[in-house]
């Protein structure tokens, strides 16, 4: 019969074994507590290295090497305010025309899920309102405000309620 021979740890190895484990522990607690600042930190090295070239190219021109820093950061600069400004009124006109167009879209395709043969799709159409609801406070006849999901027809309070539960049944929508 032979017998399990577990190895002899002196003191000064547990000492060591637990110090290595609390370290351990402690930079990846410090590595999520500081998450944010290394990210910039990674952020800023990357830039620094892809800009060294241009940097040492302009020092060779007698430009300083701060003097060519704030060049290259102000170039980079003007090129983000030309992109914003050359892509703002693209952005507004797309947004401008998909709010215009998007109740006649969503109509189409609550239409088509209602139409659907599908059960399911048949019933997720009918949770969605006929109409797209204005999300955020608007104020009614009376001048009371009220939030747009009190106003959903399909809010589960008991007056939306049908007889066996809250989705109603094919019986119960005409469509």
């Amino acid at each position: 019969m032979s017998l399990l021979h577990l190895p002899v740890f002196k003191p000064r190895q547990i000492v060591a074994a637990t110090l290595i484990v609390i370290a351990i522990i402690l930079a990846f607690w410090l590595l999520f507590r500081f998450h944010q600042v290394l990210i910039f930190f990674f952020a800023a090295l990357v830039i620094s290295t892809a800009i060294q070239p241009v940097i040492r190219w302009l020092h060779k021109f007698g430009v300083s090497r701060s003097v060519s820093v704030v060049a290259v950061y102000l170039f980079f600069l003007a090129l983000f305010v030309g992109f914003i400004w050359l892509f703002t009124p693209l952005a507004i006109s797309q947004t401008t025309n998909l709010a215009a167009t998007l109740p006649d879209l969503y109509a189409e395709g609550r239409q088509s899920m209602l139409q659907n043969p599908s059960f399911f799709i048949w019933r997720l159409g009918l949770l969605l309102p006929e109409q797209l609801q204005v999300v955020g406070l608007a104020p009614f006849e009376n001048g009371d405000v009220e939030t747009a999901i009190q106003r959903c027809p399909y809010f589960p309070c008991p007056e939306n309620r049908t007889s066996h539960g809250f989705i109603p049944s094919r019986s119960d929508i005409s469509v």
